[in-house]
């Protein structure tokens, strides 16, 4: 499993991007500039919510799915959290030069916590090898819900953020 604190922004293969069919994103339909950029944070998000469903309903159970499934699904979030960390830093230097001092202090704001995430991230990956998931299930799925938690405050963050700023900035 490659690891997660990577951010080439590489795009899932099509059988792992999640589906989201009738979600209609920030700026949906606009191809270019700040509703393009909007709507590309809008679908990572999305995504990215899909990858943390699907992982939250294996580590849900008592004992863990195959190695096969489970490295599925975390790959998936993979996945989506690259495309997540792109599209966010394409949303950031697009609001960027027209941002107050305070808009300024919210961008910052959630570039820490992104930051704060892939660190959390690395060392995440590190403990978490498929050997030791298996040897302390309970142990990862705590360690899952605390990554899934982080990752959801993370939407969160930029969805409230770059929302209002992006829809000052373009009419997102």
């Amino acid at each position: 499993m490659q690891n997660e604190s990577e951010s080439s922004g590489a795009m899932p293969d099509k059988d792992q991007q999640a589906d989201v069919s009738g979600i209609e994103p920030w700026g949906a339909g606009q191809a270019n500039g700040i509703p393009g950029i909007a709507e590309r944070v809008g679908i990572a998000h999305d995504e990215l919510k899909n990858a943390i469903a699907s992982l939250a309903a294996l580590t849900s159970a008592d004992t863990p799915p195959s190695r096969a499934v489970l490295a599925a699904a975390r790959w998936r979030l993979v996945a989506a959290n690259r495309k997540r960390i792109a599209a966010v830093a394409s949303a950031i230097d697009a609001v960027r030069p027209c941002a107050t001092a305070a808009d300024a202090a919210r961008l910052e704001r959630i570039g820490r916590m992104s930051d704060d995430l892939v660190h959390f991230t690395h060392d995440y990956v590190q403990k978490w090898t498929p050997e030791q998931v298996a040897l302390d299930w309970l142990g990862y799925r705590r360690a899952s819900a605390r990554k899934q938690a982080l990752l959801a405050d993370s939407i969160a963050a930029e969805r409230e953020v770059l929302g209002s700023l992006m829809r000052l900035s373009g009419s997102a």
